[in-house]
């Protein structure tokens, strides 16, 4: 090391990797150098390989003043004459960035120290010394284990052997082998272990441990992008939180959104290099992952109200006769209703029900059939059709697990009916009345047989007195039905024509009481039927 140099002012650092292809056991052996070289070390100095396996021998140095790294070599010592120098030949990969690459095999069985030194910026840079265990195939297995009271322990490794001068006039065989620049490896899931349910929507961070195994630092421009799978809602890149040297390991973050339906979702993610390059793990370049899953939403126990049936009496419904509506409405969730409306309207554009019912409650499967009539004088008027609904919780008062089957709808077919009014045949029991009292008779009883094939609605008796020159007025008495006879009866009496009569002298002229008697149909259809007139005397003592 030179005093008063520009090297006091320099950082430089460098690893020696140990990897162990061709086999299960890969063994990782970092370091760095003394003085003016960083020694990085692996948990433990010994590393244990077979006799005649590859081993891959990497040095990087960093220079502040970007010189390359000369002078450069690998010693390794080992037993008997198996220790030897390979020559180290820096490649410049980054600004102020060098690598040397180199492998060997180890001949024979035994204990190996391997040490690395360069010169860079005039000084020497040297490691300490690796330790390296070398043994037959066969004897590659896992170190016993003694017992000490209730603790297993691992036996002592064994001491470094002492590092010699290579043997004149032995050529190691150097096989130059270069590192990939860009690679990392998969350390563990910091977050959101693979499986993590989420809630349909949520928003969640990912986090990844990566290490750096590649020859070259992950500096400014390098970050995580998307590759596969389910994206959700990853962003297109997200930079690393700060430059990764090799073999350091990084926290890398995404944040996500969980989707809204139910199932198993898997992103897949790279890395991408500041230049536009993207690398993943290991020498296939494979993608980290992130893995979760949005389970089917619980059951939630909520009532269903649903009409099931919806009819009519008559049907075809026929003009001018009142109509019967019955509404059939069932819970089919699976928890109780409480109270609701229930309406129907004869047109789906009517402004207002023409049938409204409130029902209490429904338990889950309980059904209940309502009625009204829809009464002629409100009815269809004309032939054809009608599109008819009916509707169960109107006033949305119940929440339910499906509102949108609330409706029924049905077309009503309207038919013309019968236009002809009532027949009528009217008998009396007289075929005069005599005036005043005293005189017999002083009553007449009227009877009237009506029929009609859509039934009677009423029947009524129109009269007024004729006596002279005086013409009484209308007047009108309603026929009463005789039980079990389907006859209907009324009586006029001689006193209640009294106030139509003039004074009784001798020897008057009798007067007439005229009368014709009209009845209507259920359909609104009417006859009248005129009577003869019905003589009145009067008898004068």
């Amino acid at each position: 090391m030179r005093g008063g140099k520009a090297w006091l002012s320099l950082f430089v650092s460098g690893v020696l990797w140990l990897l162990v292809g061709c086999g299960p056991n890969i063994h990782n052996v970092k370091m760095a150098p003394l003085g003016a070289l960083r020694i990085v070390s692996p948990p433990g100095d010994d590393v244990t390989v077979y006799v005649g396996q590859v081993v891959e021998v990497a040095v990087h140095v960093q220079s502040e003043e970007d010189v390359m790294p000369t002078d450069g070599k690998v010693s390794i010592g080992g037993p008997g004459d198996s220790s030897f120098e390979i020559p180290l030949y820096f490649e410049r990969r980054y600004s102020r960035y060098y690598v040397a690459e180199v492998v060997w095999t180890p001949p024979v069985p035994g204990q190996y120290g391997v040490r690395a030194e360069a010169t860079v910026d005039g000084g020497l840079a040297v490691s300490r010394i690796i330790r390296v265990h070398a043994v037959e195939p066969q004897a590659i297995q896992k170190p016993p284990m003694q017992r000490l009271g209730m603790a297993w322990i691992t036996p002592t490794p064994l001491s470094l052997p002492t590092l010699v001068s290579p043997t004149p006039g032995v050529t190691p065989t150097i096989t130059p082998t270069l590192l990939p620049c860009l690679r990392a490896k998969f350390v563990a899931d910091v977050t959101v272990p693979d499986g993590t349910k989420m809630s349909p929507g949520e928003r969640f961070t990912k986090t990844w441990r990566l290490k750096n195994v590649g020859s070259c630092p992950w500096e400014a421009g390098f970050g995580v992008v998307f590759d596969s799978g389910d994206r959700m809602q990853a962003p297109a890149f997200v930079p690393l939180p700060a430059t990764v040297l090799p073999g350091q390991t990084v926290d890398v973050s995404v944040t996500l959104t969980a989707p809204q339906d139910p199932g198993t979702y898997r992103g897949n993610f790279k890395l991408r290099s500041a230049d536009g390059q993207v690398f993943g793990l290991g020498e296939e370049g494979d993608p980290f992952y992130v893995e979760i899953v949005v389970p089917e939403p619980t059951p939630v126990a909520l009532p269903d109200l649903v009409v099931t049936e919806l009819r009519y009496q008559p049907d075809p419904m026929v003009i001018g006769q009142d109509l019967q509506v019955f509404v059939t409405v069932r819970n089919q969730g699976n928890a109780p209703a409480g109270t609701f409306g229930v309406s129907w309207l004869p047109d789906p554009l009517a402004h207002a029900s023409a049938c409204a019912w409130t029902v209490s409650g429904l338990a889950p499967g309980q059904s209940k059939t309502l009625q009204c009539i829809y009464p002629k004088e409100n009815n269809y008027r004309n032939p054809g059709e009608a599109v008819t609904v009916a509707i169960v919780d109107a006033g949305r008062e119940v929440v339910e697990s499906n509102e949108n089957n609330n409706e029924r709808r049905r077309t009503l077919q309207i038919v013309q009916g019968d236009t002809q009014g009532p027949v009528i045949q009217a008998t009396r029991s007289a075929d005069s009345i005599k005036w005043p009292e005293g005189c017999v008779p002083n009553k007449v009883t009227i009877l009237a047989q009506v029929t009609d094939p859509s039934g009677v609605d009423w029947v009524r008796l129109r009269y007024r007195v004729v006596h002279g020159q005086r013409v009484g007025e209308w007047r009108t008495l309603y026929f009463v039905l005789i039980i079990g006879t389907g006859e209907y009866k009324v009586v006029l009496d001689a006193d209640a024509l009294a106030d139509s009569l003039n004074p009784p002298v001798k020897g008057s002229t009798p007067g007439v009481v005229q009368y014709f008697i009209i009845a209507a149909d259920n359909l609104g259809n009417k006859t009248k039927q005129q009577q003869p007139d019905l003589p009145v005397y009067y008898c004068i003592p």
